[in-house]
């Protein structure tokens, strides 16, 4: 069996049980999940709004940029991440996980180390894994390893750090 073939059929499996990661895309202004309308509000250059269903549930007086990806769903849970990006060029995006199962909303802790994130849902937990971050290497920027970080029920816990 080629290394082709047993990549392509352990990738249909993965997708096949819902398990597989995906690539948090490009953030969204707003978005649809779990029969709710997430949407990010700005007010003037930094001060951002989540709102969900016009309820503000988080506000953020100092980046630049908010976006929402996802949602991500599984076993009765639904999430969205929360990209929280400075406009600097030594830290990219760092996150927040939302979760949607019930209302009020949960909000994580920030986490991720500045670089993309692969998200999926794995029971009923939204696990998290971001890249390895090297920022400006030609400014003598060290590189930052990557993490994986679980959140469920209010609980954020962080992984080892690891290199994508």
């Amino acid at each position: 069996m080629s290394a082709r073939f047993l990549c392509a059929c352990l990738s249909a499996a993965a997708l096949c049980t819902g398990i597989a990661p995906a690539l948090a895309a490009d953030p969204q202004s707003s978005l649809d999940a779990a029969g709710h309308h997430l949407a990010v509000v700005s007010e003037g250059d930094t001060i951002h709004r989540v709102m969900v269903d016009g309820k503000s549930v988080f506000t953020d007086p100092a980046d630049e940029r908010l976006g929402l990806t996802g949602p991500y769903s599984g076993q009765g849970k639904t999430y969205v991440l929360l990209a929280e990006e400075s406009g600097g060029n030594g830290c990219e995006v760092v996150y927040q996980a939302i979760d949607l199962t019930r209302l009020p909303v949960k909000i994580s802790p920030v986490f991720g180390n500045c670089g993309g994130a692969e998200a999926s849902v794995r029971n009923g937990a939204l696990h998290v894994t971001t890249g390895a971050y090297t920022g400006r290497p030609v400014a003598g920027s060290p590189l930052i390893a990557g993490e994986s970080v679980t959140y469920q029920n209010g609980r954020l816990v962080h992984g080892h750090g690891h290199g994508r």
